[in-house]
């Protein structure tokens, strides 16, 4: 038991290290929006674009490729992703009316 709890301090330690790179400053995981406070448009800001932005989604730059922030959950998904859920909404609105 001793041995145990010796591995999740030093796990903890490990953690709590100050030479660990912090994840904004992590070239793997920081994005455009995280270095310089802009939030960059899309590369390819073409009609899928625009009705994304308009239904209240935010596109962020990350490793090269868009990513879009849901608007109800928070949640970051690719446009595909994104794209598919706007139109499954609007049938859904569709069907309502």
């Amino acid at each position: 038991m001793g041995k145990y709890l010796d591995l999740i301090e030093a796990a903890d330690r490990a953690r709590r290290s100050p030479t660990r790179t912090p994840l904004a400053a992590d070239r793997n995981t920081a994005s455009g929006v995280a270095d310089n406070g802009k939030n960059p448009m899309p590369l390819t800001a073409g009609p899928e674009t625009h009705s994304l932005l308009a239904a209240g989604w935010r596109p962020k730059v990350r490793l090269g490729k868009t990513i879009w922030q849901r608007p109800d959950t928070g949640f970051w998904v690719s446009q595909e992703v994104a794209l598919y859920l706007l139109e499954s909404k609007s049938r859904e609105e569709d069907q309502r009316s």
